[in-house]
């Protein structure tokens, strides 16, 4: 099952966070599961893009250079930035297992 998918250049590309992945992630320093604390400035959604891709894309997308050349191509052509970093952030989530709050769980109601 994907967890997310985004198109660039015309191509859909699946977003999944597996077992796998994620321990990669935190032997390559990255905390999944302190993401909350962690800021999430560039270097970071570029490193979260690869890591996502990694499943489904990792004979293409061989490293984050790559990953972060489809996130300009994404921006160039119109895509909005955050956008991007909101379906990567669902992706996360999907595949942690955490449901997505709707607005009234938002507001503790």
């Amino acid at each position: 099952m994907f967890g997310e998918q985004i198109e660039i250049n015309g191509k859909k590309y699946a977003l999944k966070f597996n077992i796998n992945t994620l321990c990669q992630m935190t032997a390559d320093g990255i905390n999944v599961m302190a993401m909350n604390e962690t800021a999430m400035d560039f270097s970071m959604i570029r490193a979260l893009f690869f890591y996502g891709l990694q499943k489904f894309h990792r004979n293409e997308i061989h490293d984050v250079e790559v990953a972060g050349d489809l996130i300009s191509d994404y921006i160039d052509n119109g895509g909005d930035f955050e956008a991007f970093a909101n379906i990567l952030t669902q992706a996360l989530m999907k595949s942690l297992g955490i449901k997505e709050q709707t607005g009234e769980q938002k507001q503790g109601k």
